[in-house]
């Protein structure tokens, strides 16, 4: 939750475009040094919900797929093994954080709330989906 308006939140990516985990700051301003990108602040009010529940958590290597109703799809290959939920929504954040974020209110069910601009993209007028393998 963004307490002051004034502050916008930014991530930092890596030299291979992969958000470096932890890197999340609010400032007013990018920071000069790095690569840094502006995200949504405001993740509670500012996407699409939609929910799994997958078979296992005891996964090798985790692969998200976001899937659009009209056949469009996005998979994002983790390159890390899940052996819980911890592990699973780690694994998740880190590599597909910059799509939107991954929680889970009861231990075995993944709520994903993608970022607006994500969904409108890929998904302009109809449904979402998303699977974990």
């Amino acid at each position: 939750m963004q307490l002051d308006k004034k502050l916008k939140a930014f991530v930092r990516y890596d030299g291979s475009e992969r958000i470096v985990p932890g890197s999340l700051i609010l400032r007013k301003n990018k920071p000069k040094v790095g690569n840094w990108k502006q995200v949504s602040s405001n993740y509670c009010c500012d996407g699409i919900g939609i929910s799994y529940t997958p078979s296992s958590l005891s996964i090798a290597n985790v692969d998200l797929t976001l899937t659009c109703s009209s056949g469009k799809s996005i998979v994002v290959n983790t390159n890390t093994a899940s052996t819980n939920m911890v592990t699973l929504l780690a694994a998740l954040n880190a590599s597909a954080g910059y799509l939107g974020v991954f929680t889970s209110p009861d231990g075995a069910t993944v709520n994903f709330v993608v970022n607006t601009s994500v969904a409108s993209t890929l998904c302009y007028g109809a449904t979402l989906s998303f699977s974990i393998a």
